[in-house]
């Protein structure tokens, strides 16, 4: 075959040179589904992609290593739906996606050292205040009837200008948290409205989102949410009373929370406000999950599923030690890791039905994964872009340490984060003996999970997360989920041929 006879059409669509060898990714996944192949590289930027039976033997060929002539010229001629411009056409998709790569991956991943990186976003955690009006059994905070005073939300928004103008931050994305947040719409509202006027001189973003129990919608609150830029997230632990009442229940009553929310949730939907739903499912709601999904995406909403850090047995730490705690700590996150996969899995075969029209880019996100974006260094931003902030204007490392190793705030509040998990740092990965996340395929898409659990069970923040089977079902398993969404998209578009899709 003459392959320089299409020459002109080669060089409309690519600038790659036919001598080029090309090595598919080692950490590539693939899979088939109804419709094509589902391909997904973790440690490159970009969602998954969906290609067709014919592009995927093409990315087959490169395997071993071969050069972009040597595929070309494998073509069949006499294949009336293929040509060489075609087979042109998806190299050089599998190029840009960097399914193929110029040379060959290493066998081991490199972590990264983020505390020497210059962000130009940052995340705060604003605990504005210390009290709720729930009583959670398994909530991390130490409740007071403690509101951020003036003086600190001054000198705060004060710090938080000064870090934007010393790093050239370009974004800010704020989270009212506490307690619970919407106990103190007036100081919310005073907050945000100096921090906005703070930062008309910089060239700064701002967004905002209140983090609630979602028991609150009186008319000051809605009005604060209508503001541009101001959202809302609200916390479920599950679907009706029978799951999210478990724990959620008021102050000295008892009494569970899910009908008030539901009933305020439409209440913020009649206002034109659309809540994010932030759903965390323990061992004791799973079996709700479903439903939970369902009720979601049938009031158009988003969310974010979250499994609990830690499995149902807080009476470990106090009955067991050593080497007989270990043990049954893993036990235990067994049957932890064997509940999530089993009510994950039932929620996204729900999904995978074509009623539920939904982008899953912007719909359903898996808490501390990173699909899109890949991470060398921590699933969040620890001690480097996520700033928490205290009722006291201190710095912690986490909304789950937020009173605990807290140093005091710097002009530089990414500095002061730094500081807080000084001892910790990605790099330490090196080090780690026996099984390693560095070779793992999906490092850069759970990078070890929670930190700050990490270090409760096992004394080290960069290592093998304790809900590591749970992350390796649930990455391919919504990597397969997006592909069959993306299909059933484009069909939805009367797109029934294609060689590939993408979101």
């Amino acid at each position: 075959m003459d392959l320089f006879s299409a020459s002109e059409d080669f060089a409309s669509i690519s600038e790659l040179s036919l001598s080029q060898k090309l090595y598919a990714s080692k950490r590539l996944y693939s899979a088939q589904i109804e419709g094509g192949w589902v391909v997904f590289a973790p440690d490159q930027s970009g969602f998954p992609s969906v290609i067709d039976e014919w592009s995927y033997r093409i990315l087959k060929k490169f395997e071993n290593g071969s050069s972009v002539s040597e595929v070309l010229e494998s073509v069949d001629p006499s294949d009336p739906e293929s040509s060489v411009v075609d087979a042109f056409e998806v190299i050089d998709f599998l190029r840009e996606k960097n399914f193929v790569r110029a040379s060959e991956d290493p066998d081991r991943y490199s972590p990264y050292d983020n505390t020497k990186s210059e962000p130009n976003s940052f995340g705060v955690w604003l605990h504005i205040n210390n009290h709720c009006n729930l009583d959670c059994d398994y909530c991390f905070v130490d409740k007071s009837k403690v509101e951020m005073t003036d003086e600190v939300m001054s000198a705060t928004i004060d710090r938080l200008v000064s870090t934007v103008e010393m790093r050239g931050i370009e974004s800010l994305n704020l989270k009212f948290a506490g307690g619970e947040p919407t106990l103190s719409v007036e100081k919310m509202a005073w907050f945000h409205a100096h921090l906005k006027e703070a930062l008309t001189h910089t060239s700064c973003d701002l967004s905002v989102a209140v983090l609630s129990n979602g028991t609150v919608a009186n008319e000051r609150l809605i009005e604060f949410l209508q503001r541009p830029g101001v959202g809302i997230g609200i916390s479920l632990d599950g679907y009706g009373p029978a799951g999210h009442d478990i724990f959620r229940t008021f102050t000295g009553t008892k009494k569970g929370s899910w009908d008030i929310i539901e009933r305020n949730i439409e209440k913020f939907l009649a206002n034109g406000i659309r809540p994010y739903v932030m759903s965390t499912i323990s061992q004791q709601s799973a079996s709700t999950l479903v439903d939970l999904v369902k009720w979601i995406f049938s009031k158009g909403l988003r969310t974010r599923l979250s499994v609990v850090r830690q499995p149902d047995s807080s009476e470990l730490y106090s009955s067991f030690s050593g080497r007989a705690l270990q043990l049954r700590l893993d036990d235990e996150y067994r049957k932890l890791n064997s509940c999530m996969i089993e009510a994950f899995e039932a929620a996204f075969t729900e999904l995978e039905k074509e009623k539920y029209d939904i982008d899953i880019r912007n719909a359903l996100h898996v808490c501390e994964l990173h699909f899109e974006n890949p991470s060398y260094s921590s699933c969040c931003g620890i001690g480097n872009t996520h700033v928490v902030i205290n009722e006291r204007g201190e710095n912690a490392s986490c909304p789950m340490t937020v009173h605990r190793g807290t140093v005091q705030p710097q002009n530089d509040l990414i500095a002061a984060t730094r500081e807080t998990f000084i001892d910790h740092n990605p790099m330490d990965r090196l080090d780690s003996k026996g099984k390693n996340c560095l070779d793992c395929q999906w490092f850069p898409v759970c990078v070890s999970g929670c930190p700050i659990n990490n270090i409760s069970v096992y004394g080290q923040a960069f290592t093998v997360s304790p809900l590591h089977e749970y992350y390796e079902y649930v990455i391919p398993r919504y990597v397969k989920l997006f592909g069959r969404k993306l299909v059933q998209s484009a069909l939805k578009r009367n797109i029934s041929s294609f060689r590939f899709l993408e979101a």
